[in-house]
């Protein structure tokens, strides 16, 4: 295993501004960076494996220049995950793996305290295994490429993939219980069993992406191979029980194949956003308020350049921006990604090496949730990437990490700001960290603990 530092310090063209926007753009230069140095810390993140070794990687990120990004602990774990997520408390992390039929829990394990020493870091947040449940019921035997927990309710949910004849799983988790020798409480959220499955009644169903709408009352799965958004209702006693199948939304005749990858819900719950894997494509969709299906096509936006060989690329990824902590508001943009396909072309050659794309979307409207303009649309910084798994950061909305499969790294990508002569701002993001892993699997998606 080998692994490498990187710290990009790329300096920014400079600008010719007007003399009447000077004070103003100097005043806005400062205020933004005295808000960058009050909320500046390590924050720590976790990186699944996949389609390599069992491991999981705990990794560090300073967010004051240098910006340093280090791995803190490669760990053994129970499968290549293709997919990681937290609990609602950030107290377990449960992966799904495309080799073992299986899902795993792991414990959120820190040690340290919560200051950052300029001796360096002085707080360790690891992983522990705490078990692993079988796949059983309508997916005995299957394998997944997501897993969704509750934010209320002990359930996590799981869809499987590859198909065909997709299912889905529930598996309960324990409780948290008192525990009177140390006077607080045990942790709770390690999975007992499959309480739960169903089938997607459809031969060519493959569920690739879930979400849950705010309520947390309806489940959203992302039917790749069969074209399809699908609709299940979840149990109002506070179970988290699936109770039946709301509806599906089939994509158009002309849009068959544009195959919905990965999805998420605004905070309102009357949009959703869905990636397109090979029409690459992120498409926002209304939601019929009171059954919660998908109602109706609102836009849908390119994550390629005019001109570009779609034959050459596969879209990956689609994530809202995360308010602070603490902030009200609603996301600001919508992240996504398009992945470089190192493959052949449907003639049978071969592609050239070639990067992906990042792009952002800023929301507006009436309702905060239309997909307003796309602010930028930047190519990956390596060629032939083929995961870029983007992972908005939790205490700013400017970040972002991003993951890549088979060249093995972590980055850190920062959106930037300039003023033209017009008074305009133009928008971009640039990768201003990274780490390598080469551990001949690395790097699935990132979860951010703090």
């Amino acid at each position: 295993m080998a692994f490498s530092f990187r710290m990009n310090q790329k300096k920014s063209p400079s600008k010719k501004r007007r003399p009447s926007s000077w004070l103003t753009t100097t005043i806005t230069i400062l205020v933004t960076m005295m808000a960058g140095f009050a909320n500046a810390r390590i924050h720590h993140l976790f990186v699944g494996n996949h389609p390599g070794p069992a491991r999981l990687y705990a990794l560090a990120f300073d967010d004051e220049p240098p910006y340093r990004l280090e791995v803190t602990a490669n760990m053994s774990a129970d499968a290549n995950h293709a997919w990681i997520a937290f609990d609602a408390n950030k107290t377990n992390v449960y992966g799904a793996s495309l080799t073992k039929p299986a899902i795993a829990s792991y414990e959120v394990v820190v040690t340290g305290n919560d200051g950052d020493s300029e001796g360096g870091q002085t707080k360790n947040v690891t992983l522990e295994l705490r078990n692993s449940v079988a796949a059983a019921g309508a997916c005995f035997n299957r394998t997944a490429a997501f897993v969704l927990p509750h934010p209320v309710y002990n359930r996590v949910y799981t869809g499987s993939w590859p198909g065909p004849e997709a299912c889905a799983m529930a598996l309960s988790t324990t409780p948290s219980s008192p525990s009177p020798e140390e006077g607080g409480s045990t942790k709770g959220g390690a999975l007992q069993e499959v309480v739960q499955s169903w089938h997607y009644a459809r031969n060519n169903s493959a569920i690739h992406g879930l979400a849950l709408d705010p309520d947390g009352m309806t489940i959203y799965s992302a039917d790749l191979s069969g074209d399809a958004i699908w609709s299940h209702s979840l149990s109002p006693d506070g179970t988290g029980r699936v109770v039946g199948l709301r509806g599906w939304y089939d994509l158009p005749a002309e849009q068959r194949g544009a195959h919905p990858r990965h999805l998420v819900v605004h905070p309102n719950g009357r949009v959703l956003y869905v990636v397109m894997e090979a029409a690459n494509e992120v498409v926002a969709y209304a939601i019929d308020p009171e059954l919660r299906v998908v109602a109706r096509e609102l836009s849908r936006h390119s994550l390629l350049p005019e001109g570009a060989d779609p034959t050459k690329y596969w879209s990956t990824e689609v994530m809202l921006s995360r308010p602070f902590e603490g902030e009200k508001g609603t996301p600001k943009y919508l992240w996504a990604t398009a992945r470089a396909w190192p493959g052949n072309k449907d003639d049978g050659t071969e592609n050239e090496p070639h990067p992906g794309f990042i792009s952002a979307f800023r929301l507006g409207g009436e309702t905060g949730d239309q997909i307003a303009e796309q602010l930028f649309r930047v190519p990956t910084t390596t060629l032939n990437g083929i995961a870029n798994a983007i992972s908005p950061a939790p205490w700013s909305e400017d970040w972002a990490a991003m993951t890549d499969i088979g060249t093995g790294y972590v980055q850190m990508w920062r959106m930037e700001r300039t003023e033209e002569g017009d008074g305009t701002v133009r928008t971009t993001a640039r990768d201003v960290a990274r780490v390598d892993i080469k551990d001949g699997g690395c790097c699935a998606n990132a979860i951010w603990y703090d």
